[in-house]
């Protein structure tokens, strides 16, 4: 039988941990919409002036950006116990 170190008490700073994990996953959020909006606006420009894009690599690029944050949210709230 292996014995349980901590108990059932949780740390002090778990609350503080998870407010940061929270606001840190928002922030990265924010950068991929404000991604998305700036080379929404270079296809916009770049179409108006006749020339094309490699768009299609940079949407990739934020796209996976996007699902990085929200699956690594998800492996921390796990491993933590938080439910998500």
């Amino acid at each position: 039988m292996v014995p349980d170190p901590g108990g059932s008490s949780e740390p002090p700073f778990k609350a503080a941990l998870f407010k940061m994990v929270q606001w840190g996953m928002w922030g990265a959020l924010l950068c991929c919409v404000v991604g998305f909006i700036v080379i929404g606006a270079r296809m916009a420009l770049q179409h108006k002036r006749g020339e094309g894009g490699g768009h299609v690599g940079s949407m990739a690029i934020v796209g996976f950006a996007t699902v990085v944050i929200m699956t690594a949210h998800q492996i921390v709230s796990s491993l933590a116990g938080s439910g998500g």
